[in-house]
């Protein structure tokens, strides 16, 4: 039952991820300034403060960032990974991401190590930002924050004693 439950939660958590990354791309900011022939730097600073304002609100990502239809990170979250503008994704899943059909898509990368998140272990979930006439102008990328994140998903399915500590003895682990 605990595994069952783990899984569960887990695949609920990282299913919203998608939604997440698909909504956000539709976002009218980042379609409208992704239109234009060139960015300003007024431009990147709206889109940043934008993608701020989320991750502010979703802590279960580390960053987030948004790229041109050349794959260029032209915007992020958090100014620690402000060395990212002007660089590209670098990742198959930047292209696949400018390659999607509909905003119904997304792509996600495999559980691997990245830049993005201290070259350690996560995913980045990726959708593709559209112009008002459904042309690929962009993507959108979330990293998520998988160290805390699975590590409270495997705590909150242990058993626990009444002061809602863990019972002795009692670990869990994803594990494939």
């Amino acid at each position: 039952f605990q595994s069952s439950l783990a899984i569960d939660i887990m695949d609920r958590n990282l299913y919203e991820r998608a939604n997440d990354c698909r909504w956000w791309a539709l976002t009218t900011t980042f379609r409208t300034l992704l239109s234009q022939e060139s960015l300003n730097g007024s431009d990147q600073e709206k889109m940043g403060s934008i993608l701020r304002y989320i991750n502010d609100l979703y802590t279960v990502y580390s960053a987030m960032f948004i790229y041109n239809r050349e794959g260029t990170i032209v915007a992020v979250s958090n100014e620690n990974d402000a060395h990212y503008v002007g660089k590209k994704v670098g990742h198959s899943w930047g292209h696949e991401t400018l390659d999607l059909a509909t905003t119904q898509q997304y792509v996600v990368s495999e559980f691997e190590p990245t830049p993005f998140y201290g070259n350690d272990h996560t995913y980045v979930y990726n959708a593709c930002i559209r112009d008002y006439e459904g042309q690929s102008i962009g993507g959108i990328g979330i990293v998520f924050d998988s160290k805390p994140q699975f590590e409270a998903m495997l705590h909150d399915i242990l058993p626990k004693n009444e002061a809602n500590e863990i019972k002795d003895g009692m670990f869990a682990l994803f594990i494939d």
